[in-house]
This record gives structure tokens, C-alpha cells and sequence, in this order.
């Protein structure tokens, strides 16, 4: 199998926070429960968070600004459907600006159930109409920058750079910690279309704005791998191991970091522990881990299950991934099958690594004639010593085949 991906799309379980704040209601049946279910939520104790909110909508039904909290507190819990359902149910027809204003907190809350569902379509949908409300503009970059992320993981390489310069290029009074993610951001679009040295430009602009930021050496890592220096790349990676721990963040982050130095049994360590604390992105590099240590079921275990949380993720990467594996196993059927839908959302070179698995999986089930048309279309696209040698054996094989 030709090369796993250099690279994939860097966002943690969500690249910024989602906010608690909700408008409190004063003097109001529930607002005793509303009240204290914020500062639960404050203090990341969800479920009881929820329970209250749900006291307060059960205490005053037309209070929609209580469903909007009780949905916050089931996004936070990741019970994402019923979230959905109850910002669903908030969402007021009246044209008032009080209406706008619970409308424009329904719609987030929408967006994140998708948006962490992985469904990145209909999250941006949501994050739209949110953009579109004229009222509670605080809550607009924010906004920009999911709305950003989506086009990002939607391959929409192009649309995402130009939505994070506009939050970059904006004048206001922004955190560094948070400019340091609009960076980010624009410089996984470039990293996604092999731009190598304007990424790394931005994820270096990222570390300046906020030193400890975990995914900014991380994509630095990448863009330097693209330039094909790895000596200053695995320099990326040391330094960033010796970053400072932030949180429950720390054990991901530095689990891929190890991962990329190639000392799997410590990243495997910590990939446990961060997802034992909740953290689910950790399963796709748990496969990843047993992948290169050659446990391919367990590889594929664990890919499946990332994507079952995670459905919208299924791109071109870990399609590359599961064909690789099916390959390791000989089930070149089920490897065509993922490498055909790779190919379809692919480009730059995860698609010419896509194409040129499919040849030698053409080659494997004996059909010389795809494997031959197939190698066509990648020679006209790409310049391969490796496919050169391959395609001569192919037009023998084929040219046998024929008589």
C-alpha cells in the first residue's frame, strides 16, 4: 500500500467551546432551577445541569429561553438527538427581537448537535441561519469560525481560508488564544491544498499568538512533512512534548505527537486515558497505533467505531486507512470498495495515494484492464518512478491477458 496520509484535518473534539451562557429569566416560574442549573453548567456538572433545565421547562413551558438551556446541557452530555429535538422546539415563528434573539441560540444549539455529530452539512446550515440573525452579534465569530470548520471538513479547502481571514483580518479586540485558532484554521485549509509554506506561516503566527497551543505545532508538524524537512518536523514535535500540560487536551495532543515519533506503546497510553476521560477523537489514532503495530482488527475495530460516532468523518484519509488494512489482509474486494469512495471526495496527493492502491488492488483480483486504464489516468496526473515500473508489468500481464 502506497503511503498512509501525511496528514488529517486537525480539530479536536470541537475546535471552540461551546458557550454555557444562556439569558436568565428573573422572577419567573423556573428561574430559581434556570439560575442554578447555569452555575452547574459553569462548573461542568451536566447532568445535573440538565435535570434542572428540564424542572424549568416543565415549570414554564413558554419560556423558550429555559429549552435553549436544557438543550446547551444535552449537548454538553453529547445526548445530541435530544438536544436537537428540544432547540428544535424552542424555535419561535414571532418576528420580535426577543424571539430573534432565542432563535439565533436555538440554531447554535442545532449546529453543535450536528456539528459534533460529525454531520457537517447540516451543521452549517444551522450556523447560517444563527449568522443570519440580525441581533446578539457578540455571538457571530464564534459563528464564522464553526461555519469556517465545516467548509474545512467538507473539503471546501478554499472557502474555509477565505472565512478565516475575514475573522483574522477583522479589527476587534480578539483573544490571542482565539486568534491563534482562526490561524489554525486557515492554515489547515492551505495545509489540505499542499500550500506547505503559507500554512506553516500561519500555524507560526498561531504559536506567536498563544505559545502553548498544541494544534498549532501539530500542524506545523504536517506542513514541514509536506516540505519534506523532516529533521525540523520531528524538532516540532519535541518541542511540543514539552509544552506544558492544559488539561484533559494534553493527553490527546501529546498522544499524537508520540505517535508521529513512533513510540506506540506511550501514545497508546495516553490515547486510552483520553478517551476513557470522553474524548472520542482518540479512537481514530488508536487505529492508527494498531495499524502500524500491524494488529489489523483491531485497527479496523477501532476505525469503524470512530466512524459510527462520528459518520460525517468518513474522507478520503480514512478510507486510505481501511483500504490499507483490508489489503494487509488480502480482502481486496472490500479494499476496492473503500478506496472507490475515497477517491470520490480526495485530491493532491491522498488522491494520487488513493489511485494508486486501486491500481494494485486491480492488479491483485487479476483485472489488468482497470488496472491499466486506471494507470493511465494517474501517469497523465502524476509523475511516479514506483507506478512507472508497475504499469510496465501491468502491460504485460494485460497484453497476455488479450491473447
Amino acid at each position: 500500500m502506497k503511503g498512509n496520509a501525511k496528514f488529517r484535518k486537525i480539530l479536536g473534539t470541537s475546535c471552540f467551546i461551546i458557550s454555557a451562557a444562556c439569558v436568565t429569566g428573573c422572577g419567573n416560574p423556573g428561574s430559581k432551577e434556570y439560575k442554578q442549573a447555569v452555575s452547574y453548567m459553569e462548573e461542568g456538572s451536566y447532568n445535573e445541569a440538565a435535570e434542572l433545565m428540564k424542572q424549568a421547562v416543565s415549570l414554564d413551558q413558554g419560556n423558550k429561553k429555559y429549552a435553549v438551556g436544557y438543550g446547551n446541557a444535552l449537548t454538553m452530555m453529547a445526548d445530541y438527538d435530544n438536544a436537537r429535538e428540544v432547540f428544535l422546539g424552542a424555535v419561535k415563528n414571532s418576528r420580535g427581537k426577543e424571539s430573534k434573539k432565542v432563535n439565533k441560540q436555538a440554531y447554535r444549539g442545532i449546529a453543535m448537535t450536528y456539528y459534533e455529530s460529525g454531520i457537517y452539512d447540516q451543521a452549517k446550515a444551522y450556523f447560517k441561519l444563527a449568522l443570519d440573525a440580525n441581533v446578539l452579534s457578540d455571538m457571530d465569530n464564534d459563528l464564522s469560525a464553526y461555519y469556517a470548520n465545516c467548509e474545512l471538513m467538507m473539503n471546501d479547502y478554499e472557502g474555509a481560508a477565505k472565512s478565516f481571514s475575514k475573522l483574522i483580518d477583522k479589527n476587534d479586540n480578539t483573544k490571542a488564544t482565539v486568534k491563534a485558532k482562526y490561524y489554525i484554521g486557515r492554515g489547515n485549509a492551505y495545509l489540505m491544498m499542499e500550500n506547505f509554506a503559507t500554512a506553516l506561516e500561519d500555524y507560526d503566527n498561531a504559536i506567536s499568538e498563544d505559545n502553548d497551543c498544541y494544534e498549532a505545532y501539530l500542524g506545523r508538524y504536517f506542513a514541514l512533512m509536506g516540505t519534506h524537512d523532516k529533521d525540523a518536523a520531528d524538532k516540532t514535535l519535541d518541542t511540543a512534548l514539552g509544552i506544558k500540560d492544559r488539561g484533559k487536551d494534553s493527553d490527546y495532543y501529546k498522544a499524537v505527537f508520540y505517535f508521529y515519533k513512533s513510540e506506540y506503546e506511550k501514545s497508546l497510553e495516553l490515547l486510552q486515558k483520553s478517551l476513557d476521560d470522553g474524548n472520542k477523537e482518540a479512537i481514530y489514532y488508536i487505529g492508527r497505533v494498531y495499524q502500524a503495530q500491524n494488529n489489523i482488527n483491531a485497527a479496523i475495530d477501532n476505525y469503524s467505531t470512530y466512524l459510527t460516532a462520528y459518520p460525517g468523518r468518513k474522507n478520503a484519509e480514512i478510507c486510505n486507512q481501511m483500504a490499507g488494512c483490508y489489503m494487509a489482509q488480502e480482502d481486496y474486494e472490500t479494499a476496492a470498495v473503500w478506496l472507490d469512495d475515497g477517491i470520490k471526495v480526495s485530491g493532491g496527493s491522498m488522491k494520487e495515494n488513493l489511485m494508486y492502491n486501486r491500481i494494485i488492488v486491480y492488479e491483485r483480483l487479476g483485472d489488468y484492464k482497470s488496472a491499466k486504464e486506471l494507470a493511465d489516468q494517474y501517469l497523465e496526473n502524476y509523475k511516479n518512478a514506483d507506478i512507472t515500473r508497475e504499469y510496465e508489468f501491468i502491460k504485460t500481464r494485460y497484453r497476455e491477458e488479450k491473447k
